[in-house]
Order: C-alpha cells, then sequence, then structure tokens
C-alpha cells in the first residue's frame, strides 16, 4: 500500500525487495532518478538500496529488522526533488480530495473501518453516522464492523491521523480482515466500500 502525502510516499511492505512504478499525476517535473529518493531520517527506511529499471520506474530491496532477520523494514523515504503533483497540489486545485482511505489488516475474519471525520461530516453532509448505516446496509455477508470514530491523539505519521490534521478532511483506515481468504469475500468488501462512499457523497461534486 502506498500513500502519497507531502512529498513523501509511505507503505508497509512484508517483501525485501519490491518494485515501484511513480505515476505522474500532471504537474511539471523532471524525470525521477536514484539520486531523488532519501532513506534517511526519522521517516527514512535506513538500509534501504535502490536501482533504476526505467523511466519513473525502480526496485527497492529493504533491509532487515536487526531483532528479526526475518522481517523486512517497513519503506519509507522522501522524494528530494522532482516529485510529480503530491497531495498538497491537488489540495490547492479546484478538485481537493474530500476522503482519505488507508487500507491495513490484522487478524480477524472482518472489515474494521475506523474514522477521523472531516468538516463536511454533519455540515455539508449527513453526519458520520449516516455512512455508518449505509455500509452496514449494503454489508449483505457481514463481513464489516460497524464504522467508529477514533477518539485518540492525531499522530501525523498515522494513515487516519496525517491527511486530517494537514486538510481536515475525512480519513477512514480499514483494518482487520487478515483471515478473508477467498476472491468472492474480498471482492464483497470492496463492491460494499464503494458503493457506500458513492451514495454518502452523491451529489456533492460535480
Amino acid at each position: 500500500m502506498l500513500r502519497l502525502c507531502e512529498r513523501r510516499v509511505v507503505g508497509v511492505f512484508q517483501a525485501a525487495a519490491f518494485a515501484l512504478l511513480a505515476v505522474s499525476l500532471g504537474a511539471a517535473a523532471g524525470e525521477l532518478s536514484v539520486d531523488d529518493f532519501c532513506f534517511e531520517g526519522p521517516l527514512g527506511s535506513r538500509g534501504a538500496s535502490i536501482e533504476k529499471l526505467g523511466p519513473e520506474h525502480f526496485k527497492v530491496n529493504l533491509a532487515r529488522v536487526p531483532e528479526k532477520p526475518e522481517w523486512s523494514n517497513m519503506l519509507q523515504f522522501t522524494l528530494l526533488r522532482n516529485a510529480k503533483e503530491d497531495l498538497e497540489g491537488i489540495m490547492a486545485s479546484e478538485s481537493p480530495v474530500s476522503l482519505c482511505w488507508s487500507m491495513h489488516t490484522w487478524e480477524g475474519e472482518k472489515v474494521e473501518p475506523l474514522l477521523r471525520p472531516g468538516a463536511d461530516m454533519g455540515t455539508t453532509l449527513g453526519p458520520w453516522t449516516d455512512l455508518r448505516d449505509i455500509i452496514a446496509r449494503h454489508d449483505t455477508r457481514s463481513n464489516f464492523k460497524p464504522l467508529v470514530v477514533l477518539t485518540s491523539a492525531l499522530q501525523p505519521t498515522h494513515w487516519t491521523s496525517g491527511t486530517h490534521k494537514q486538510f481536515g478532511i475525512s480519513a477512514i483506515c480499514c483494518e482487520g480482515a487478515a483471515n478473508l481468504y477467498t476472491k468472492e469475500e474480498n471482492l464483497h468488501t470492496g463492491k460494499v466500500l464503494m458503493q457506500s462512499v458513492a451514495e454518502y457523497y452523491r451529489g456533492t461534486k460535480p
């Protein structure tokens, strides 16, 4: 899972190596090179190496966790230059983002959506409980736990905190569901989320 925010791409990966494909969103920028990536600092993946496979296409090899050599480090890096249009640019455009979604898994047979409600929920939109009820109505297979609002302190680097803290928009992280193994179950959960968001936001965007 990749998330673009503040010119930084953050993700969590289990594999020791993976391919990264940079996608341009339309901003003028030079072609990325390996020198544009920084893996140092508090939000970096120190020890990682990177090689260029083609235009905007890179392979990252992650270092191992010292205490757990069978585990790879998380992927976290900063683009120093030649960043494509990022979330800050999109938020300053005529079509800013209303809702930021992140996905993660932990043990369990149900999807657990966690919400930081933005200023539009309960004002230009119905209350957040409307979205909770819409998800429950579409979930005909009982694969979801009820949508809940997080009340813990905001952490700028957490999935449900960073974009909410910076832009005031709604942010949802879908946790759980690691034990949904079949294609049918996973297609159902994705369909439920897309139908529910479309219904909740209907009429608010051109």
